[in-house]
């Protein structure tokens, strides 16, 4: 063989040598390329599922955070008719103290009236037995000691039955 030719097959030897190498580092190439979309995938795989989970985790959260919201709201409403119900109540009340209290004058006044009315027929006892006093002790009087007793009985029992008939009249 000539040199030529054995250069050339060197060449060739060579190009087949190179070209063996280029498709092994191809095969390799698609082997990684092959390799990184799987890897890709499972990173893109677990994102997705990481940020489902953190949906379905907000999700939960927003939904808990409503039925919260609206537990409040009727808490709320319910303490607001509570404090209206208070607020007749407590207006009602008031109502009967104001009520009471004008009754409490009424009662305070017919007591005073009779109290002035009971010491006003204190005033005619005292002076009915007085006068009866004096007549026991005129000699020159025809009405007998006994009569006088008598007399001063039937006046004061005259004088309770008025005093129970202005009781009675004002405590109507």
């Amino acid at each position: 063989l000539t040199k030529a030719e054995q250069e050339r097959d060197g060449h060739c030897a060579e190009i087949t040598r190179l070209h063996n190498a280029l498709r092994s580092l191809e095969n390799d190439q698609q082997d990684q390329e092959e390799d990184l979309t799987i890897e890709v995938d499972d990173l893109y795989r677990d994102l997705a599922d990481e940020m489902n989970d953190k949906e379905t985790y907000y999700n939960r959260r927003v939904l808990s955070m409503e039925k919260d919201v609206d537990s409040l709201r009727e808490e709320i409403e319910s303490l607001e008719e509570e404090k209206d119900r208070l607020n007749f109540d407590n207006e009602n009340i008031v109502a009967d103290n104001e009520c009471l209290a004008e009754e409490k004058n009424r009662l305070t006044l017919a007591n005073d009236y009779i109290l002035a009315e009971n010491s006003s027929l204190v005033e005619i006892v005292a002076s009915l037995e007085t006068k009866l006093a004096e007549k026991e002790n005129d000699e020159s009087s025809t009405i007998s000691g006994a009569s006088s007793a008598s007399y001063l009985k039937r006046t004061a029992s005259e004088l309770e039955t008025t005093i129970r008939a202005i009781k009675k009249h004002h405590s109507e």
